[in-house]
């Protein structure tokens, strides 16, 4: 047998033997999100865990009824991920009327529903507590604006924690 020969079935039987590598294996592990939204612009997201980075953050929480459930969307350069959050009870509100200045916290259950690119097919969840800070304007008379009116300002800032699986 030649020394081609001899090369040439060493291959054969060396790719036979080992195969192709199949699709990496999923990784699931700890993930944190932090979100700081300024009224209803996009939001800055920051990822802790698996996902590592910052983001923008976009939701449709002002065009579901108060209390439904609604959708996220954090983008990172490697892709989006998408999230379904639903709340999990009432707010805890402190309103202050001599200031108009409302403080609300939410607690939420949010749920990894997939992504794109390196978040594609993405699993998970966790929980989520979201600080709300609104300061409302006034009437003629001085009293708080109804939370109906839009505010002068408002903030929120999410922390959010759970466990995220990537293929």
């Amino acid at each position: 047998m030649t020394i081609k020969k001899l090369v040439l079935t060493a291959a054969v039987v060396g790719s036979v033997l080992v195969g192709n590598p199949g699709p990496a294996a999923a990784v699931t592990a700890p993930q944190d999100f932090t979100v700081v939204k300024i009224g209803a612009n996009t939001g800055t997201v920051v990822a802790q865990g698996l996902i590592t980075g910052a983001g923008r953050e976009e939701n449709n929480r002002l065009l579901v009824a108060r209390g439904g459930p609604f959708q996220v969307q954090f983008s990172f350069p490697e892709g989006d991920l998408y999230q379904t959050i639903t709340p999990a009870g009432p707010p805890q509100v402190d309103f202050n009327p001599t200031t108009c200045v409302a403080r609300l916290t939410f607690s939420h259950m949010a749920v990894v529903t997939g992504g794109t690119g390196a978040y594609a097919g993405a699993t998970g969840g966790g929980t989520a507590v979201a600080n709300l800070t609104v300061i409302r304007g006034r009437n003629a008379d001085g009293s708080c604006l109804p939370d109906t009116a839009p505010p002068i300002f408002e903030m929120s800032y999410v922390r959010a924690t759970g466990t995220v699986t990537v293929d």
